[in-house]
């Protein structure tokens, strides 16, 4: 395999180790450094280094190397994922919420080992491919086709990225914890005859839209499951959560209006909130939001409506 991969780690052993690790698992393209000072001058010398980075997660620097790499354009794409061992002291939610992707446990499982990568490489490769052939489109006309890739962009946490950064947070901060979500209305695909594939391929653009949307550098963006996306915030009040909620719902659904056969389907997608402060925990906070999505029916075009509202946004009428 061609895919470069630097490794970050500040034990000799460590490094030889996973090195060969690697190459049994046929990633070959592998470079090492000791600390993140280096690391650094070695991804701004060169923006091909690598496509995707491993860090020990008790580097000395990592949680600002994360930060660091993130705020390189040539390398806001690139896969960061943290190697955890038992043993370590730093903070998982930190670096998540520094930039790093995801995480693998030491000493580490193969297959899992080989599964994290790979299905980050794809997704690095897809980015790219995406970039250098649409790199001035935001939220601007969609393809005609749905047939794509399913994949998330790489500024997407999963599920379980997402639950290990919130895990780590700290009882004093969950007071500030807000949690916004939207859904692609499950419908939507029956109203207008796609198939599975072509589902997927569309909750994999609505993805691509949500990461280039304009938030705090600091809260969470995530794909939870399915159609449905939440972002997780410790910056943001009730009436930012819902301003940006709604903002993004007719984002989302204008994107949508660009493909012919979804015009005339009405609430493609449901949001909902999470104010802080209304629960006691990570998990009640998640559990709120979600239940709300389910609430569509003054729920879904209509929810959005009233929290434009509520942020005193002018609604725009429909097309």
């Amino acid at each position: 395999m061609n895919n470069g991969i630097l490794v970050i780690d500040d034990s000799e052993s460590s490094r030889k180790n996973l090195k060969a690790i690697l190459a049994g698992l046929g990633f070959n393209n592998v470079m090492t450094s000791g600390d993140a000072s280096e690391a650094m001058s070695i991804i701004q010398k060169d923006a091909t280094t690598a496509d995707l980075i491993l860090m020990d997660l008790d580097l000395s620097g990592g949680i600002e190397f994360c930060a660091s790499v993130k705020s390189l354009s040539d390398w806001q794409d690139v896969p960061i994922l943290v190697m955890q061992g038992t043993g370590s002291k730093a903070s998982l939610s930190e670096a998540l919420f520094a930039g790093a992707n995801d995480y693998v446990g030491k000493p580490f499982d193969r297959t899992e080992l080989r599964v994290r990568i790979n299905n980050y490489l794809l997704l690095r490769s897809e980015v790219s491919r995406r970039c250098a052939t649409e790199r001035d489109r935001r939220l601007k006309p969609a393809p005609r086709n749905l047939i794509g890739s399913p994949e998330m962009p790489g500024l997407m946490l999963g599920k379980h990225g997402f639950l290990a950064a919130l895990k780590g947070l700290s009882q004093r901060a969950l007071p500030k914890l807000g949690y916004f979500a939207l859904r692609l209305n499950p419908n939507v695909a029956a109203a207008v005859g796609i198939s599975e594939f072509e589902t997927e391929a569309l909750i994999g653009y609505l993805g691509e839209q949500i990461a280039t949307f304009p938030l705090p550098g600091a809260d969470l963006v995530a794909h939870w499951q399915d159609g449905t996306f939440i972002c997780a915030s410790l910056t943001q009040d009730q009436p930012e959560l819902a301003r940006h909620a709604a903002l993004l719902n007719r984002a989302l659904t204008d994107s949508l209006n660009l493909f012919p056969t979804m015009e005339e389907v009405s609430d493609k997608i449901a949001s909902a909130t999470a104010a802080p402060g209304s629960f006691e925990t990570v998990a009640d906070g998640i559990g709120n939001v979600m239940r709300a999505l389910e609430l569509d029916g003054l729920q879904t075009g209509q929810m959005a409506a009233y929290q434009l509202q509520a942020a005193n946004i002018p609604v725009p009428p429909r097309h």
